[in-house]
C-alpha cells in the first residue's frame, strides 16, 4: 500500500514460519479519494485481499484478532457517525456462506491480550501510519477511557448491553406502547 504504513515484515514472516503457517504479504495501491478516509480505504483493502485470497486458496474460514475494545470502539463509531447500533459480530458469513469470518478473541479485553503478549515475550510489532495521529477511532477510544473514569465497569457494561437490548424501552417507529396507563389521553 502506498500509504506510508510500515509493519515488521521480517518478524511476521519468522513468526508464521515458527508456527508452520504460510505467510502471505500483499501490497495494495492507494488512490486518494476525497469522499473516503485513508483509514476506510486501508480497512476495505485488507478485507478485499482476504476475499480474493480465500477464493484463490479455497479458504472457507478466516479468523481475525479483533478484541472487546475493538467491538466497543466500533459500536460507538457506528452510533456516532452512522446512527446504527451495530458492532463486530463474533462470527458472520459472506458470499452465500462460502466464507466465514470468526473473531475468537472478541470477548477478551485488549489489556489482557497485551499482558499475555508480554508474558510470552512477543516483540512489540512496529506499525506506523501518518494518518494514525488523531483518527475517529482514537477519539472514540479516548471517550471510552473517560467513561471508564466515571465507572470502572463501563466497558464491561457497554459490551454486555449489546446482548441485552430491550426494544420496548427504546424510542423507534416500530415500538407501540400497549399499556393504556402510559398512553397519552
Amino acid at each position: 500500500m502506498n500509504i506510508p504504513y510500515e509493519v515488521d515484515i521480517t518478524y511476521l514472516e519468522q513468526f508464521c514460519k515458527g508456527l508452520n503457517v504460510a505467510f502471505i504479504y500483499k501490497e495494495v495501491e492507494y488512490v486518494p479519494d476525497e469522499k473516503k478516509s485513508p483509514c476506510f480505504f486501508c480497512s476495505w483493502s485488507r478485507r478485499k485481499v482476504f476475499y480474493e485470497l480465500s477464493k484463490e486458496l479455497l479458504i472457507s474460514k478466516i479468523a481475525t484478532g479483533h478484541h472487546k475494545d475493538d467491538a466497543l470502539e466500533t459500536l460507538f463509531m457506528n452510533m456516532i457517525y452512522h446512527g446504527t447500533y451495530s458492532s463486530l459480530p463474533m462470527q458472520f458469513s459472506m458470499f452465500d456462506g462460502r466464507l466465514q469470518f470468526i473473531r475468537p478473541m472478541i470477548e477478551l479485553p485488549e489489556d489482557l491480550l497485551v499482558e499475555y503478549a508480554q508474558i510470552k515475550q512477543f516483540p512489540k510489532l512496529k506499525s506506523e501510519c501518518i494518518y494514525d495521529k488523531m483518527t475517529k477511532r482514537k477519539k472514540v477510544r479516548a471517550f471510552i477511557e473517560e467513561l471508564e473514569e466515571m465507572n470502572p465497569n463501563a466497558k464491561s457494561n457497554i459490551f454486555k448491553s449489546m446482548s441485552n437490548i430491550i426494544p420496548e424501552y427504546l424510542p423507534g417507529k416500530n415500538h407501540i406502547v400497549t399499556d393504556s396507563k402510559l398512553r397519552p389521553e
